[in-house]
């Protein structure tokens, strides 16, 4: 992204697609990709999408092949740290009908039987630290090949060809291209994995995929072009750097447009234990090229977070990443989106999710549920997941936790036009036998009678908001002919004296292209929070921007946050979009009592007033090993809490709306303010 610093504001460019004003599509909503992607399995359920409504249908002949094939007992059982074997259904892009199914190490016609020469040796068609080991790319001038392309630990990359026409019209492998080898790994005991699969502008396609070791301070990607003259051996390389050779890469997205990829960043120091610390990095991708550059957006710092089982994914409309990070609870499932249009602006909305959780101190294995996307149309699906315990067979005292990753299938939209707020479709009802899986779509290049959407360029202008908005000159993309702007006028160039948005037609060597380019002022953020005074007691503090970008505090560190020991005043470096700002808070101190106040009543009946029931605690008492525990009038346990700045009890058991009455509640924790521990119990009244 170009910066440039106008007495310190700022004025973004950025080129987006202007969907109702062309008959342009993302190459996802497209009808050739919908078709091609619209059968899923998983597992002993499929999904057939080419109805309004998607149709549930019942798979046990799947169910049994994968499980002969994948050497697993039980299907459907998700633990920590295992990965989803992965698999890609591909369907006539016309009809929708299923043409052949690609598992990890075999390929099944539409009768769910194998193909005479589908089976593929272990050693050249599975991978065992990456979920996306395979994909499946369409012939570009040949609509009844494939490619089936695969990584393995020890071959690397190879493909194999599936034609159609062979096999009574069932398909097959063309025997002289089984298991090709295209190259080996870069990195030994590497962590290779594929990233998408992505039209380019010239009626090719760009197969990405990602490689690195967790004993190497690089990784890299690789694009390979696939054009009608076949595979181009020799990919794009771009090589990145790591800030510890065990850092982790994982969950690659492509966005609709074409131009970002998304990446998750497992951080952990040298030793390679983990740090709370996960980053998603965002990188620029040239389609004309296959060049990957970095920092395309600023990435989303999750701070300190032991969940490692994170998954996001681009809305279908290319206007936000939504980010499920594991965060759950009181019956909820958290999710975030970030704004790529607003320099990564981050809200949340909940989803109602009943999982149970379990006390780690009593139970192995715990962990939140487990949420992935699968992106279809204009809908984002996920995952509904079922938490259940079983022996534990190493300690006799524990139970396990496991979970069955999908119950049912959830669906979050658009509400209106865009992703401004998001609504969510009735889930649709599965069986406990059943996975969503993560597998990359079947992609199909544009062809000569589609307009191309794409992204050409992405400029910040940084100003002040007063100053006045000076002519700006818009050059289209060079090299191609019969330009058209917005309001009629021909040439590769035009000139503008307002903010707003602007497109140009285009004619190419295949097919149309639009591009629109969208100017809009940005004046200067508010980054730290407004100065304050502390209870002297609460010291070390930290100190919690909102704002996404790039920090460097007075101390030279780095993170978002700030943890500070005394009061003082602080500054922070501030960078997003390529312009800088600075801002100072003054912390002060004082000293607070404590005291501790408990209502004897409450009434949840969600109008905002007395919802919860919470000891009101002075912040001059800083509890530690708090325990706050709710009892009903057969000394029946209901509710327990060792968090100070939760809620409270919400007058719910077990999901259900408690019985009004009277209720008894046990408060301890320990302070240095008091000599003793504090201890108080008493009856509390609930009102409905």
């Amino acid at each position: 992204m170009k910066s440039v610093t106008i007495k310190g504001g700022i004025l973004l460019l950025i080129l987006l697609c202007l969907l109702n004003q062309s008959n342009a599509q993302f190459h996802a909503q497209r009808s050739i990709h919908l078709k091609a992607n619209s059968n899923w399995f998983l597992g002993d359920l499929g999904i057939d999408l080419n109805t309004g409504t998607p149709a549930v249908t019942q798979t046990n002949k799947f169910l049994q092949i994968l499980r002969s094939y994948f050497y697993e007992g039980d299907f459907s059982i998700r633990v920590r740290g295992q990965q989803f074997p992965n698999m890609v259904p591909v369907s006539h892009p016309q009809t929708g009908a299923l043409r052949f199914i690609a598992t990890r190490n075999a390929l099944l016609d539409r009768n769910l039987d194998p193909m005479p020469d589908g089976d593929f040796d272990l050693n050249t068609f599975f991978y065992s630290t990456t979920e996306k080991n395979f994909v499946v790319v369409p012939y570009t001038h040949d609509p009844d090949k494939y490619y089936v392309f695969s990584l393995s630990e020890p071959f690397g990359l190879s493909y194999s060809v599936v034609d159609m026409s062979l096999n009574n019209g069932l398909g097959n492998v063309v025997a002289a291209t089984k298991n090709t080898k295209l190259r080996a790994t870069d990195y030994p005991e590497g962590n290779a994995s594929f990233i998408d699969v992505v039209p380019g502008n010239n009626c090719d396609v760009w197969l990405l995929m990602t490689d690195g070791s967790l004993s190497d301070l690089t990784y890299k990607m690789y694009a390979y072009n696939i054009n009608a003259s076949g595979i181009n051996p020799t990919p794009v390389v771009s090589t990145f750097s790591k800030e510890n050779a065990s850092d982790m890469t994982w969950d690659y997205h492509c966005s609709p447009a074409r131009d970002l990829i998304a990446l998750t960043m497992l951080n952990t120091n040298t030793a390679g234990t983990f740090k709370p610390r996960i980053d998603v990095l965002f990188f620029k991708f040239n389609l004309d090229n296959g060049v990957i550059t970095a920092d395309a957006l600023p990435p989303i710092d999750l701070g300190e977070t032991n969940n490692r089982d994170l998954h996001g994914c681009f809305t279908p409309d290319n206007t936000a990443y939504v980010l499920y990070t594991n965060e759950y609870a009181n019956g909820k499932a958290t999710f975030y989106k970030y704004d790529l249009t607003d320099n990564m602006r981050k809200t949340s909305f909940e989803y109602p999710l009943a999982y149970t959780t379990f006390n780690t101190n009593k139970h192995s294995n715990y962990y939140p549920p487990i949420i992935f996307f699968k992106p279809y149309g204009d809908k984002l699906f996920f995952n509904i997941p079922e938490s259940f315990l079983v022996p534990d067979p190493f300690e006799a005292s524990l139970k396990q936790v496991f979970q069955y990753p999908c119950i049912k299938l959830g669906a979050m939209k658009p509400t209106g036009n865009d992703w401004q707020q998001i609504a969510f479709d009735p889930a649709i009802d599965l069986l406990r036998n059943c996975r969503l899986y993560t597998n990359t779509d079947v992609v199909y290049p544009y062809l000569p009678l589609d307009t191309i959407a794409s992204t050409y360029f992405d400029t910040v202008f940084c100003r002040e908001p007063e100053i006045p908005f000076e002519p700006v000159t818009l050059k289209a993309r060079p090299g191609f002919t019969d330009y058209v702007w917005y309001d009629g006028t021909a040439g590769n160039e035009h000139t503008i004296s307002a903010p707003g948005k602007y497109w140009v037609y285009y004619k190419g060597g295949c097919g149309d292209r639009v591009d629109t380019f969208s100017y809009r002022l940005r004046a200067p953020v508010v980054v730290l929070p407004p100065d304050t005074v502390i209870c002297e007691q609460r010291f070390p503090a930290t100190i919690k921007p909102d704002e996404e970008g790039q920090y460097l505090w007075d101390d030279k560190s780095t993170a978002r946050e700030r943890n500070i020991y005394n009061p003082g005043t602080y500054w922070v470096k501030f960078q997003a979009e390529g312009c800088t700002q600075y801002d100072t808070i003054t912390v002060g101190s004082k000293y607070c009592p404590c005291s501790i106040s408990v209502p004897n009543a409450f009434s949840p009946n969600n109008d905002g007033l007395n919802d919860y029931f919470k000891p009101v605690i002075a912040l001059g008492c800083v509890p530690s090993q708090y325990s706050l525990r709710i009892f009903n009038r057969w000394g029946q346990m209901i509710y327990k809490s060792n968090d100070e700045f939760d809620e409270g009890w919400d007058g719910t058991y077990n999901g259900n709306a408690a019985d009004p009455g009277s209720y008894f509640y046990e408060l301890r924790f320990k302070t240095q303010a008091r000599a003793d521990p504090y201890y108080s119990k008493g009856e509390l009244v609930l009102i409905r």
